[in-house]
């Protein structure tokens, strides 16, 4: 029997193998490593992202829900004017296209417990904490050049007078404006603060009154016609028509007895025309109106 012997060398080698080997493993291992947290941490940002989002559009509700004159009470000029300074960087190019909208009845310093406050409303979904600032302005569209809302200044108006906005100074197309503003900490963002914004307008315009109890109008009453003399071959356009304040246009008409002169002809919509034809003596006929 024949032994093969394995020299110092190939010992060597395979350890060389093994150590490069280990080296190749660890380096795949790195890399899948570094893609799976940071595959994991997208899908957390994403998932803040659309929580930021859920939060803004209730946010955006509760403000439709309000009337625009309960949305200003307590919200005081001191706490607005300190809400709209420390607003973040993100939200100050919004700030800047309106006026700022404030409860010029409110006690100096009530902004914080008003109904939309002038502070931070921390929230907590899941686990990551969030703040909702709501901030409210007057702002209006120009009858002409933009459909952007702006503040009076910015096409050479003063400010909003006391704060009061369109209910004193009824500038056209005149809205109260409300931005939301959903913040949260994560190194993935600038500064380590996201942010996600959103706003909405808001007309202060009276709301429409419907009388819904009114009495059924009068049926409709046929309007007399003056005498009509016409020659056999005279074309005739004669219109219809119903007593002022009777019925409910639209109105249709119809002949109920009796042929019209030969050659003319009735409308649905009350008009007798066509041409006169040979007289058949005395005829009596009668129209009905409906409407």
């Amino acid at each position: 029997m024949v032994r093969r012997r394995h020299s110092a060398a190939d010992g060597g080698f395979i350890l060389l193998e093994s150590i490069i080997a280990m080296a190749i493993i660890t380096l795949i291992m790195s890399a899948v490593g570094a893609e799976f947290v940071n595959g994991m941490i997208s899908t957390t940002q994403q998932r803040a992202q659309q929580s930021a989002v859920q939060l803004a559009d209730s946010a955006v509700e509760l403000v439709r829900s309000l009337h625009p004159s309960d949305l200003l009470g307590g919200r005081d000029r001191a706490s607005v004017t300190a809400q709209f300074s420390a607003a973040p960087a993100p939200v100050q190019p919004w700030l800047a296209q309106m006026d700022q909208a404030v409860d010029t009845t409110a006690a100096a310093g009530s902004g914080p417990t008003a109904t939309i406050p002038t502070t931070g409303t921390p929230q907590k979904p899941g686990i990551v904490s969030y703040t909702v600032n709501d901030y409210l302005g007057w702002c209006y569209i120009p009858p002409t050049g933009s459909t952007s809302c702006v503040p009076k200044a910015s096409v050479g108006g003063a400010s909003w007078t006391a704060g009061v906005g369109c209910s004193t100074d009824g500038a056209p197309l005149c809205y109260l404006r409300a931005v939301v503003a959903v913040t949260w900490t994560s190194s993935r963002c600038g500064s380590t603060v996201c942010s996600y914004i959103t706003s909405t307008l808001l007309s202060t315009a009276s709301e429409p009154t419907f009388k819904l109890n009114q009495p059924l109008p009068a049926a409709p009453i046929v309007l007399a016609t003056t005498d009509q003399i016409v020659a056999v071959g005279d074309a005739v356009s004669l219109q219809l028509l119903v007593t002022n304040n009777t019925g409910v246009p639209p109105f249709t008409w119809a002949l109920t007895t009796g042929p019209l002169p030969t050659g003319l002809g009735l409308s649905p919509t009350g008009l007798i025309s066509g041409t006169v034809g040979a007289p058949a003596g005395t005829q009596t006929v009668t129209v009905t109106v409906t409407g």
